[in-house]
C-alpha cells in the first residue's frame, strides 16, 4: 500500500467564495491540520458563521493538495526506483557478492512494479472521471437522466 512520506503544506486559499471573516478562516485552518495529522476533530462555532461552507472548502482543499501530493511523489518514487535499480543491474557483473547484490535488484523490480501498478490505476482513476464529466455535461446538456457503467 502506498503511503506518501511528505507533508502537505497548509494552504492559505481555500477558494473560499468570498473574503472569509477570521472565525471562518481560523476554522478552515483547523480543519486542515486535522486531515493534514490524520487526527480526529471536534470543532464549534456559533450559529450563522458558515460552517457547512467552511467545512466544504476546506476538505476539498485538503483532498486536492494531498492528490497533487500524493501522485508527485509518486512519479519521483518511480523515477527514482528506476535510477536505483539501473545502478544496481550496472554493479552486478563488478560485485564480488553478486548474490546480494541480484537479490536487492529483485526488491527493487519488485516494488517498482508495485509503483507502477499504483500509477496504472490512478491514470484509470483519472480517465474514468473524464469520462463521467463528459457524460454528465453532455447530458445535462439535453436535460435526461445520467447512468454510468463503469464496466
Amino acid at each position: 500500500m502506498f503511503s506518501p512520506s511528505k507533508k502537505i503544506n497548509r494552504s492559505d486559499d481555500y477558494e473560499f467564495p468570498f473574503t472569509p471573516y477570521n472565525i471562518q478562516q481560523e476554522l478552515m485552518d483547523a480543519v486542515y491540520d486535522t486531515l493534514t495529522n490524520k487526527s480526529i476533530g471536534i470543532f464549534e462555532s456559533p450559529t450563522g458563521t458558515g460552517k457547512s461552507l467552511t467545512l466544504t472548502c476546506s476538505v476539498l482543499r485538503w483532498i486536492e493538495d494531498r492528490e497533487l501530493m500524493v501522485r508527485r511523489e509518486l512519479m519521483e518514487r518511480i523515477s527514482n526506483m528506476e535510477q536505483d535499480l539501473k545502478r544496481i543491474n550496472d554493479s552486478v557483473d563488478v560485485a564480488k557478492d553478486w548474490l546480494s547484490v541480484s537479490y536487492a535488484a529483485t526488491e527493487k523490480k519488485r516494488e517498482l512494479g508495485e509503483l507502477q501498478r499504483l500509477q496504472k490505476l490512478v491514470r484509470v482513476y483519472d480517465e474514468r472521471l473524464k469520462k463521467s464529466v463528459n457524460v454528465k455535461q453532455k447530458y445535462l446538456k439535453r436535460g435526461k437522466s445520467i447512468i454510468i457503467n463503469w464496466s
